[in-house]
């Protein structure tokens, strides 16, 4: 009886297998950008480093998996996913690609190259996704300011990097605020973002042009915000310190100094949208100056007349002092005072150096004034200003000479604080 051999399955010999499957003899199935095997293996496999090769004799070439070219390739008409090409090389580029390819310098091609070969910086991703669905929110109220927000600043931040670096950094304060039980590895996070923006941002602040000045500025304000989003600090008051200088009007001030540099360009810029908002809650606060003033700012005024008549300068205070009237009608006419923060905060903006310096020298009339300011914040559910007034009054409280404390009756009321 003769017995039938059984035949052997017919396989296709893989003639341009990777380095490490010829080395080991065995079987590679080609895939790029590394093959099955060296996947297995957890090592580096050749595929993965000549997915972006330069060549001498026709330039530039790219080769994709895959899984990429197929994100150029869309299915025309009866077209089923049986019926895609099985590897890579059977699917042609589109001609803008492959022509512009060609122009590309040996070292760009090589930069794209190392940049793709390498992970997914997960933690990125997580908190550019944050800011675009939530954190955002955290900068304003109001669908024309969210969108610019939202889009128009991660926009910036793709072509000036440090603006990228302080949009990543606010997402990670709020969410170390959001997520107390991850609050060590936010707050790493956002510091890390925070000194790459600025040292990025330094490079440039020496030249300020139509081209860089939006983004210094956004920056500006996004740092600025970051220093509030971060929470009291205990020494730290916004405008003084227990050491010195406040490091959070440093930064505030750098907001100004950027605007006043390059008024016109920010006006008339991707930005223009903060701007004339802004513009309508001055005009919207100068609109209630007929308005009768608020009792507590007419006891503000009634309890510091006396010593503000021997001062030499009074007219400093009496400024502040007005500025900060409007902003109380402005606010308590609002229909939604939580959510009209510019109202409050273009009064720090509007401050003389001259009543800046007083604050830092303790002057108790101007203590007065700022605390009777921070009672502005409470409701205040942008820029995470929880907690903000009642740190105030307590600072300013300590800092008070003790025979005007009781000036502070009213703010240590409404901030929920008082002396132990």
């Amino acid at each position: 009886m003769q017995v039938e051999r059984k035949k052997r399955k017919a396989h296709r010999k893989s003639r341009l297998g990777c380095g490490n499957c010829k080395k080991r003899r065995i079987k590679c199935d080609e895939r790029k950008p590394a093959c099955t095997n060296c996947i297995h293996h957890d090592i580096d496999c050749d595929f993965k480093s000549s997915i972006l090769t330069p060549s001498a004799s026709t330039g530039p070439q790219l080769s994709l998996p895959l899984e990429a070219s197929l994100v150029f390739t869309a299915p025309g008409p009866g077209v089923s996913p049986a019926n895609f090409p099985a590897s890579a090389s059977q699917l042609p580029l589109p001609d803008v690609l492959s022509t512009d390819l060609h122009t590309l310098e040996t070292s760009n091609l090589q930069a794209l190259n190392n940049r793709l070969a390498g992970p997914l910086d997960l933690s990125d991703l997580e908190l550019l996704h944050h800011y675009t669905t939530s954190a955002y929110k955290r900068m304003t109220h109001g669908p024309v300011l969210e969108t610019l927000w939202r889009v128009t600043v991660p926009e910036v931040g793709f072509e000036h990097h440090f603006v990228m670096h302080g949009v990543l950094a606010f997402s990670a304060i709020d969410l170390a605020r959001t997520h107390p039980e991850r609050s060590v590895y936010y707050l790493l996070q956002g510091h890390q973002h925070r000194d790459k923006g600025l040292r990025l941002a330094s490079a440039e602040l020496s030249t300020i042009t139509p081209h860089n000045c939006h983004a210094l500025y956004v920056f500006a304000v996004l740092t600025a915000t970051i220093g509030m989003s971060a929470g009291p600090q205990p020494g730290e008051y916004l405008l003084f310190g227990a050491h010195g200088v406040a490091a959070w009007l440093v930064l505030f001030q750098g907001v100004q100094s950027i605007f006043l540099t390059a008024k016109d360009c920010l006006t008339s810029s991707c930005l223009g949208a903060l701007f004339r908002v802004g513009s309508r809650m001055a005009k919207i606060r100068q609109e209630t100056a007929a308005l009768p003033e608020d009792e507590h700012i007419q006891g503000l005024r009634l309890l510091v007349s006396d010593v503000l008549a021997n001062k030499p300068d009074r007219h400093v205070c009496v400024a502040a002092i007005d500025d900060l009237s409007l902003s109380y009608k402005a606010t308590r006419r609002s229909e939604r005072p939580d959510r009209e923060s510019q109202l409050v905060f273009i009064w720090l903006y509007r401050l003389s150096d001259e009543f800046i310096a007083l604050v830092q020298a303790h002057d108790p009339v101007a203590l007065a004034v700022f605390a009777y300011f921070s009672v502005l914040l409470k409701p205040l559910t942008i820029m995470c200003c929880e907690g903000w007034t009642r740190h105030l009054v307590s600072g300013i409280y300590s800092f008070m000479d003790e025979r005007f404390r009781p000036w502070l009756a009213w703010p240590m009321q409404e901030a929920g604080w008082f002396p132990s």
